[in-house]
């Protein structure tokens, strides 16, 4: 497999994880060359000698280089490929992972994707997909995406749920952000299980439109997310960051932030989120 398929498996996998839709119920580990995420019954993505697997209902879209495979549901079908490199054609289509994402919820509610019982899945080397890709935090963004429901009527199902996963940095937004940037925006690290979907004009504050907009986002590692996040650093329109008065040189040398650092790629898009952030968000 090339180096290129490693990174584009491994990110398959990563979505994966972020749209099963009970991450309690999910299992995910390796067994007989192959390693599989499953419900019950149900493997929602598998990756094996043969290629490459995963689990979507009748709406998906087709996608080039894989074939449909019927399940024992008419409802389910699965995607397959023997060539590992076809599953980039995957990782962009969010058309694909909103159909995985429905799948997995049929999954789980049926008789053959209920849970087996917690010494089963470890007796086969499984993990639990919770314990180690932890669900977001909920209070306050329950309680925001409650507040909007009434604007996200007038959107699609489709779109309204999209707008919601992105509060909790998940679905189309964060997929969108991975297909622009790849890797952090500011420090180039590539360990994108790590990486926060930062809004630069904050969701709250934002259209349904500008929630979505890929250029309303920087992928952060989670120091500089957070200080992005309550204005302790913002980026001018360079991109070179700047500090808050607010943080002392030992915070800053604490945290890993250098006065150096700065965006790699500035889009003119970005622009206008930037200077809302610095103007808005930014505590001088």
């Amino acid at each position: 497999m090339s180096a290129s398929a490693v990174e584009d498996v491994c990110l398959f996998f990563e979505q994966a994880f972020r749209h099963a839709q009970e991450p309690s119920a999910s299992w995910f580990g390796f067994h007989q060359n192959r390693a599989s995420l499953v419900i019950g019954n149900y493997y929602l993505a598998t990756l094996g000698k043969k290629g490459i697997w995963i689990l979507v209902d009748s709406d998906a879209p087709s996608i080039s280089g894989f074939t449909v495979n019927p399940t024992s549901r008419s409802s389910l079908i699965w995607l397959f490929s023997h060539d590992l490199n076809a599953v980039k054609n995957l990782l962009g289509s969010s058309d694909v992972w909103a159909s995985y994402a429905r799948a997995s919820r049929v999954a789980l509610d049926s008789p053959d994707g209920r849970p087996r019982k917690d010494g089963y899945y470890l007796k086969h080397g499984k993990a639990r997909l919770s314990d180690f890709w932890p669900e977001p935090r909920r209070g306050d963004i329950l309680q925001e995406l409650e507040s909007e429901e009434p604007s996200l009527k007038a959107l699609s199902k489709t779109e309204a749920e999209a707008v919601r996963l992105s509060r909790i940095g998940q679905g189309r937004f964060r997929d969108s952000l991975l297909a622009l940037w790849a890797r952090c925006s500011v420090t180039g690290c590539r360990a994108t299980r790590v990486l926060r979907a930062s809004h630069i004009k904050p969701w709250a504050g934002s259209t349904n439109e500008e929630r979505l907009d890929p250029y309303n986002g920087l992928l952060l590692i989670p120091n500089l997310d957070a200080a992005f996040d309550i204005g302790l650093i913002t980026f001018d329109e360079d991109g070179k960051i700047q500090l808050s008065s607010q943080l002392c040189s030992e915070d800053v040398a604490s945290l890993g932030i250098l006065p150096t650092m700065r965006i790699s790629t500035i889009h003119k898009r970005h622009l206008k989120y930037l200077r809302y952030h610095r103007q808005e968000r930014f505590k001088q």
